[in-house]
């Protein structure tokens, strides 16, 4: 089984961060993720664990080491992932503005559609009298 330091490091070069995005997102020092992956603060608080793994998209008990469940790699079409990077090197003002333009857009496209009318069935507006 992995340590969590080399399962931190593993998780954050593979979401391509760097220690002090990571450090940034947590609100501690570089110095700090730095010591945490190379096993210098073993008793990572769990506060930190738990930020660190919704960050990384991996469960907190795979991150701290406790269970070897191995979360699946999900793979991104290029695209996505530079949306990813420019959401990521926004501001959290903009990040949110951001999140609610994708929801918009999910409400939006996720609607029902009204289905046509059929073309041999006539059009409930009209009527046959000609009035």
């Amino acid at each position: 089984m992995s340590n969590a330091g080399e399962r931190i490091r593993q998780c954050r070069l593979s979401c391509r961060m760097t220690q002090d995005e990571v450090a940034g997102y947590l609100g501690v020092a570089k110095q700090t993720v730095f010591k945490y992956e190379n096993g210098i603060i073993t008793n990572i608080p769990l506060e930190a664990i738990e930020r660190m793994a919704l960050l990384f998209r991996v469960p907190p008990a795979y991150l701290a080491g406790w269970k070897d469940i191995l979360p699946q790699p999900l793979l991104l079409h290029e695209d996505e992932v530079q949306l990813i990077e420019r959401y990521r090197n926004l501001p959290p003002e903009g990040q949110e503005m951001m999140q609610r333009q994708a929801d918009a857009y999910q409400i939006m496209y996720n609607r029902p559609e009204n289905p046509a009318p059929e073309a041999d069935e006539p059009d409930q507006n009209t009527s046959g009298s000609g009035n």
